[in-house]
């Protein structure tokens, strides 16, 4: 995979199929990025998202790291510092960003470096 130039950063607690959902999506998109799971999750929901990310893994830059008992806020704040990418954006795990907007705003904020943030 190409080096990553952002990191959608999502927590999730207990909504594997939300979870999911967002991974398969990204995937047939062909996101080419990373993204960064934080799992507040029990068991059961955790072991469904394992699953996933086991079958498609390979096709996504996926960092997943539990943190049992946090809040999606922690886990939030837990994410942020294991970005290591110029950009990076925050996903709640039942929403969708189209990565062709995505790879648009990188490429504006590439060329327009007086600028620090774009949608």
């Amino acid at each position: 995979m190409s080096k990553a130039l952002l990191t959608i950063i999502t927590p999730t607690f207990n909504r594997s199929d939300f979870l999911i959902r967002l991974l398969n999506y990204l995937s047939h998109t062909h996101y080419k990025h990373r993204i960064a799971i934080g799992d507040s999750s029990n068991a059961f929901h955790v072991e469904r998202t394992k699953e996933t990310i086991k079958k498609i893994g390979k096709r996504l830059d996926i960092i997943y790291t539990q943190y049992p008992g946090l809040s999606c806020h922690g886990a939030q704040e837990k994410l942020i510092q294991l970005v290591d990418t110029p950009y990076i954006v925050s996903l709640p795990d039942d929403d969708f960003l189209v990565p062709n907007g995505l790879d648009k705003c990188i490429e504006f904020l590439e060329n327009n470096g007086d600028y620090v943030s774009c949608s």
